[in-house]
């Protein structure tokens, strides 16, 4: 098992932090899936989402379950 911190709205809907079951190694598109399938009616804000793992974007490198200390999903920011 691992812990996802959550942020922004996806937070306020599902709580701060939450439990979901890891693969050995992953990348932030496999993170996004694994979130969708748990919760599908959350499934549009998801996609729209970043993934950190201790603290550093990820992308398509992928990520071995015992090196991620902390997984974050970001929705998108704005501002001006």
């Amino acid at each position: 098992m691992g812990e996802i911190i959550l942020f922004g709205e996806l937070g306020e809907f599902l709580g701060n932090r939450i439990q979901i079951e890891l693969p050995e190694s992953f990348d932030k598109q496999d993170i996004l899936e694994l979130l969708t399938k748990g919760y599908p009616n959350q499934a549009q804000d998801i996609a729209k989402c970043n993934v950190a793992v201790n603290q550093t974007y990820i992308y398509d490198e992928q990520i071995k379950r015992e090196d991620a200390r902390e997984i974050a999903i970001i929705p998108p920011v704005s501002g001006g």
